[in-house]
């Protein structure tokens, strides 16, 4: 049976500014950081696109002019031109495909200062809360769900078979598989979240898989399983977590991941998840805004990172 997830999953698959003021901020800085000290090659390219369309239609592009984030926002234009390429479609008159891998960097750069403002980790936190963590904290809920449902099944001797993937059950009312539809721009803050973007931008049909293994073996034989070889043996867990971006395995921030292990602990993908998700009361107190019109604080300006090269 498939079953529709709540309304309310929904609003947390992304970014979601119409939902925290505070994020809406933190976003309308950065822009106004970025604008400040945008690349000459942003402005290159939205000098050359006014020469062959004219302002109006690089409006159409939400391309506008001046020093602000409306001219030197490339993501629009990335997102025409990657589009048609993507659909075997021709590009128009006025790109070609230098232009599409130029803004295709351009704007996932643009995207990665937006989010990760060079590396701070300050704001990536912030971002990482307010933007994606209510849906990183979803995950692990939902993980922790099955845990409790797949030991209560097989405490009651409901489980006919025994097998190392808990995927194997289809009697259980717990969900097995959930599937999220969202969007790059739902991708994207989760590879900030976990500090694993690139600044490269996710191609057409990226995915996420986060996986939940059951480790019904003795710790003196977990090295011998085929899907955990290289798991962390010195600390065996019942339960293990494998995260994978485009159907290859990372590794996240953990005490296991940080030695070079993809499968990892339920406990400290629990502890991770605890450290990137807030509750409801912390989000509504989190997201209130600082300031009337989002004008940055005195410490975020202390921040301003200057751009050099159009490298961040």
């Amino acid at each position: 049976r498939i079953n529709t997830v709540h309304t309310f999953v929904e609003t947390i698959v992304g970014t979601n500014t119409k939902a925290c003021p505070r994020l809406y901020e933190l976003f309308n800085d950065a822009k106004r950081l970025y604008a400040a000290n945008a690349p000459s090659e942003v402005t290159r390219i939205r000098l050359e696109l006014e020469a062959k369309l004219g302002k109006e239609a690089c409006y159409a592009l939400n391309l506008g002019y001046g020093k602000h984030w409306a001219g030197t926002n490339i993501i629009p234009t990335h997102d025409v031109l990657k589009c048609l390429l993507t659909h075997g479609a021709e590009l128009p008159a006025w790109a070609d495909a230098q232009l599409a891998a130029d803004t295709h960097r351009i704007a996932g750069t643009q995207i990665a200062y937006l989010m990760q403002r060079a590396g701070d980790g300050a704001t990536i936190e912030k971002m990482t809360r307010l933007g994606i963590g209510r849906f990183l904290g979803h995950i692990s809920d939902s993980m922790c769900d099955r845990v409790r449902e797949y030991e209560r099944e097989k405490s009651q001797n409901h489980l006919k078979n025994n097998n190392n993937n808990i995927n194997n059950n289809n009697n259980m009312p717990c969900p097995q598989m959930l599937l999220y539809s969202g969007h790059d721009t739902s991708v994207m803050p989760v590879l900030v979240a976990y500090r694993l973007y690139n600044g490269d931008w996710p191609q057409y049909c990226s995915s996420i898989a986060w996986e939940l293994y059951a480790d019904t073996r003795s710790p003196a034989t977990t090295s011998d399983l085929t899907f955990s070889s290289d798991f962390n043996s010195k600390e065996h867990e019942k339960y293990v977590v494998r995260v994978l971006y485009n159907f290859s395995p990372v590794k996240l921030q953990t005490e296991s991941g940080k030695m070079g292990h993809s499968f990892i602990p339920l406990s400290e993908f629990k502890q991770l998840s605890k450290t990137l998700a807030p509750d409801e009361a912390e989000f509504e107190r989190e997201c209130a805004p600082v300031t009337r019109k989002g004008t940055a604080t005195r410490d975020e300006k202390n921040a301003r990172i200057k751009m050099d090269g159009g490298k961040f």
